[in-house]
């Protein structure tokens, strides 16, 4: 699924942003807070800030907040958040 900010590719599991840096998203990441993160794959991408992340204590954000408020995002594992 694209949007005018990048590329959902589902069965990839990938987000392409416009400056073409690949993001794996079957990866939980670590913000600057030790809140981890994980795609919310239920959900189609925010058409102006990218795919839809969940964290383990309930918030639900779309990437480019996360970047925004809490990098840098550090991928910790593969698989759910724990």
């Amino acid at each position: 699924m694209s949007t005018d900010y990048g590329h959902l590719d589902r069965k990839r599991r990938t987000w392409t942003d416009t400056t073409g840096h690949v993001t794996d998203l079957t990866l939980t990441r670590q913000d600057v807070t030790g809140r981890r993160w994980t795609w919310d794959a239920g959900t189609d991408p925010h058409p102006v800030n990218g795919p839809w992340m969940r964290s383990d204590d309930g918030l639900h954000e779309p990437m480019d907040v996360l970047l925004a408020l809490w990098a840098p995002l550090t991928p910790v594992t593969s698989g759910p958040a724990s």
